[in-house]
């Protein structure tokens, strides 16, 4: 398998490196984004 190549260092890839993206996440992502209306000052609390 070849090298990754990233740009992150070797404290995040510690940090990031085992989590996974699973099937249940992208349908989660999914289902948030169909139902969002692209108000993010109401995504985030603010007025």
């Amino acid at each position: 398998m070849p090298e990754a190549v990233t740009d992150l260092t070797e404290a995040e890839l510690d940090k990031f490196g085992d989590n996974v993206i699973e099937a249940d996440d992208v349908l989660n992502m999914y289902d948030f984004l169909n139902d969002f209306d692209g108000d993010f000052s109401q995504l985030f609390g603010q007025k």
